[in-house]
């Protein structure tokens, strides 16, 4: 049925004219929600009306206000009647640059799938269906609904390539997750915007079904709630799209992430690459400006710098993490297999600790001062410190007594170093200096699992000292030893591998001595 006092948004007559009907869509989207709660034509965009008596600031009205400012975002905020839980109304804003924004998400993730978006200016058709999928994510605030990080982890990576499937189905099932845009899709699967573009999904309707249908049938809103929370524990049992996480992406599970795709970080992430490196190919000619200016190719570059780092950042959250669990008779929390992790530092090992020297050509970079040397560097060392936490390892250790499945310290261990210490004979002498600053940085990493500092922490040092982590680093630090002696009998003495080895072998000495006293002869690696 059509309710009596539908939800009316009206739209600031400021707006450009060419985007409101994007806008207003953006809002009328949502009726397929409405109509699983049993409401037809519960929400309607209106342009405001040339009415005297009416003003933008009245809290009678709710508005999509349009603000003329450089600042790239937009938020969907609302008012709420503490007595009765009614959202009275909303002001939603979205910013002029917000466009900027949207331009480079898309570009960068999608550019390589829909030439319209090979190019600085987009045509008002593409910018305008952007602008919808903005305006619905931020109704979708004002009508109640927070963020779901988790919805898009409940699509397989394969669907997001499969044409009729993501074409039906859409890539998320939530507008409500930071999915952005299906960057998973590689260009012979010729998927069209209905497949790139997140859309209102299953999650959507259940959650404004479960938040706004009329149940007449309750006179006591305890037995209500009892019943509420039955079904949903029924419904969740049942479909794992509609679960929800309220976390932000802020939290220890990997599924909730912003901004990620797909049931599994590292499968989509490597499709995700290689369509970064598709823009990378392309980037100068997609952003060619007169007169040698090249502020639309820093800009672009950027934001594909950025989306790398995001890729990695989601992967390294697959190590060390937990899944969460909020329905009743199961475990709060349950370990990440041993398998995923795995996974996840063999991905780091090819897509990092291998210097991605693809994503800073000298063409470009002699163009946008980017110095790759020192960003390479602080990435690979930054993701190293994540690796070797202390926290990182207490955590891997404490998990792997709890289960047979989880990942033993000491495989953990090999695997990283596997994954970072790479031989120094790459053709390309720029990557064997990284690799040499990775030996360096592990190392140093591995000196204070061996000899914590204050700076750690007090928890931290705690928590290795009375645990068997030390032990296990101990070990590790015997095969580093080991794997420096076997390079420096196989390096050619007097140059600069040669003298590198020996530096290391020295320092592990020093580490050694350092612990065990002097002793440490007697005790290393060949036992």
């Amino acid at each position: 049925s059509e309710p009596k006092n539908p939800i009316i948004y009206y739209i600031d007559p400021a707006t450009p004219k060419k985007w409101i009907p994007y806008l207003k869509a953006g809002v009328e989207d949502w009726n397929t929600a409405f109509e699983a709660a049993g409401f037809k034509n519960a929400i309607i965009a209106k342009e405001w009306p040339n009415d005297p008596n009416m003003s933008l600031d009245d809290a009678r009205y709710s508005v999509i206000r349009y603000l003329s400012s450089e600042t790239e975002n937009a938020y969907g905020p609302r008012i709420v009647d503490p007595r009765s839980g009614e959202i009275m109304e909303s002001h939603i804003c979205w910013y002029h640059n917000v466009m900027n924004l949207l331009k480079k998400w898309y570009m960068v993730q999608c550019g390589p799938l829909d030439k319209r978006a090979r190019t600085m200016t987009f045509d008002d058709k593409l910018m305008g269906s952007l602008i919808q999928f903005v305006s619905s994510h931020e109704v979708g605030h004002s009508i109640g609904l927070r963020h779901n990080m988790a919805a898009s982890s409940a699509t397989p990576v394969e669907k997001l390539r499969d044409k009729a499937w993501v074409e039906a189905n859409g890539h998320t099932v939530s507008i409500m997750d930071y999915a952005r845009f299906n960057y998973v899709a590689q260009p012979e699967d010729r998927i069209s915007e209905k497949g790139l573009f997140p859309r209102i999904g299953v999650y959507d309707k259940w959650a404004i079904q479960w938040g706004y249908r009329y149940r007449p049938e309750f006179k006591d809103p305890y037995k209500e709630k009892d019943v509420l929370r039955a079904e949903v524990t029924k419904k969740l049992r049942g479909d794992h799209r509609l679960w929800f996480v309220g976390d932000e992406g802020k939290g220890f599970d990997p599924r909730s992430q912003s901004e990620d795709l797909g049931d599994n970080n590292m499968k989509a992430n490597e499709y995700g690459i290689k369509n970064l490196k598709r823009v990378m190919e392309n980037i100068l000619t997609w952003t060619a400006q007169p007169d040698g200016e090249y502020t639309d190719l820093t800009t672009i570059y950027n934001s594909v710098r950025a989306q790398h780092l995001k890729y990695t950042l989601q992967v390294q959250k697959n190590i060390g993490g937990r899944y969460t669990n909020n329905l009743p008779d199961l475990k709060v929390h349950d370990y990440l297999p041993r398998s995923l992790q795995k996974e996840a530092v063999e991905w780091l090992g090819r897509n990092l600790f291998v210097a991605p020297l693809w994503l800073y050509p000298d063409e470009v970079v002699s163009r946008t001062g980017v110095k790759p040397v020192d960003e390479i560097r602080d990435r690979q060392s930054s993701v190293v410190a994540l690796l070797l936490a202390p926290g990182m390892l207490y955590n891997i250790y404490s998990t792997s007594l709890c289960s047979s499945e989880s990942y033993a310290l000491d495989d953990y261990l090999n695997d990283v170093f596997t994954a970072i210490w790479k031989p120094l004979n790459d053709p390309n002498e720029l990557e064997n200096n990284f690799r040499r600053q990775l030996h360096r940085t592990y190392l140093g990493f591995v000196e204070g699992m061996i000899k914590p500092s204050s700076k750690d922490g007090a928890n931290a040092n705690l928590a290795i000292s009375r645990s068997d982590i030390q032990l296990f680093v101990e070990q590790h630090l015997d095969k580093i030893e080991e794997s420096v002696k076997e390079q420096l009998a196989a390096s050619k003495e007097g140059d600069l591998n040669y003298r590198h080895y020996a530096v290391l072998l020295r320092n592990v000495q020093k580490i050694k001595e350092g612990y065990y006293g002097k002793d440490a002869d007697t005790r290393s690696s060949d036992k």
